[in-house]
């Protein structure tokens, strides 16, 4: 299975706006296959550079991931040895259960959400990124 995601807009949204992507899940096997659901929720992380930034909370939990595949797409790389503090997470939102593809089958699937008012900004400094 592929699954790609597409933002319609762009990657810059504002609070009160709505984020809104496609989803697309492609069957890349020779036999049908079935998900037994598919989810989507909005996550914010806050990244910090520790060199730069020295008032951070220390009590707040802060991941960090040190995998080694290519994701540039988002302000948080985990990937690049980067920790990060989620400060917004929305509730999870299934958006299909039970998905058969036949081989090389490809389903589309838009999505939605509501950016709160109370949501960070969205910044990519050099100490400090949301």
């Amino acid at each position: 299975m592929e699954i790609k995601c597409e933002l319609v807009r762009g990657p810059v949204y504002l609070t009160g706006e709505d984020l809104e992507c496609w989803i697309n899940i492609k069957n890349n096997s020779d036999k049908a296959e079935t998900l037994a659901w598919v989810s989507v929720q909005l996550n914010c992380f806050c990244t910090v550079s520790d060199d730069k930034v020295t008032n951070l909370e220390s009590s707040r939990s802060r991941k960090i991931s040190l995998e080694n595949h290519n994701s540039n797409k988002t302000s948080f790389l985990p990937t690049q040895g980067e920790t990060g503090m989620a400060v917004l997470s929305l509730k999870t939102k299934v958006l299909v259960c039970s998905l058969e593809l036949a081989p090389n089958e490809s389903k589309k699937i838009f999505f939605t959400e509501n950016i709160p008012h109370n949501a960070p900004p969205s910044f990519r400094g050099h100490s400090v990124k949301y």
